[in-house]
């Protein structure tokens, strides 16, 4: 059993408080163990990525103008963050259960965190390969990830460190890591103090 008060001490904390500004431990806590709940007992047949993305600056985007099609850059925001991050769960869950795919999503937790370094948005995400139809070494299921990340127009494929994956098996014995990397995208949710929205997101029950 993966306890939160194993990854979380007074000195991370106060880490995480200098570093953001905030941190509200009791809602981390809270996403801690939801995380734990989408991604599912432990199985060391099967791997995890750990995964950042970072978008462009601004994105492409259709308009109709009195029935003329023109185009605008926008800057990237939450709700093109959360598109994206959709469309990650859809295609990964598409590539890698087919058919099984039509009535769930596959475990992917994802958290949508803004940057004041940066000023703009970006995506953390756990993505477990679960139920696999054929074996995948973990570097194929990396490039495989890092392909469908950079099919998206809002990824800029030209920049090689718009993608960072770290797999490892999701098992016993990597549960440091493990609980490291959900605590990690968990503090996300410490960015809004009045709870306007929680950047984590379950997409798993979700009809593609």
């Amino acid at each position: 059993m993966i306890t939160f008060e194993e990854y979380i001490d007074k000195n991370k904390i106060a880490y995480r408080i200098a570093k953001q500004g905030y941190y509200d431990i009791n809602n981390v806590k809270s996403n801690f163990y939801k995380a734990l709940s989408i991604l599912g007992d432990l199985d060391k047949t099967e791997y995890i990525a750990a995964l950042t993305l970072r978008l462009k600056n601004k994105v492409k985007v259709k308009k109709i103008i009195n029935d003329v099609e023109t185009f605008e850059y926008i800057k990237t925001d939450y709700p093109i963050a959360l598109s994206v991050a959709n469309a990650i769960s859809i295609k990964t869950t598409k590539r890698f259960w087919g058919r099984k795919g039509r009535y769930k999503k596959m475990p992917i937790v994802f958290a949508i965190e803004s940057s004041k370094n940066w000023d703009k948005e970006h995506i953390h995400a756990l993505i477990r390969f679960a139920d696999l139809k054929q074996y995948y070494s973990a570097n194929e299921l990396s490039m495989i990830l890092r392909d469908i990340c950079y099919s998206f127009d809002e990824v800029n494929s030209r920049d090689l460190t718009a993608i960072e994956i770290r797999m490892f098996h999701y098992c016993e014995n990597e549960t440091k890591q493990l609980g490291n990397s959900i605590e990690y995208i968990c503090k996300s949710t410490a960015n809004f103090k009045d709870h306007s929205y929680d950047p984590l997101l379950d997409f798993t029950k979700k009809q593609l």
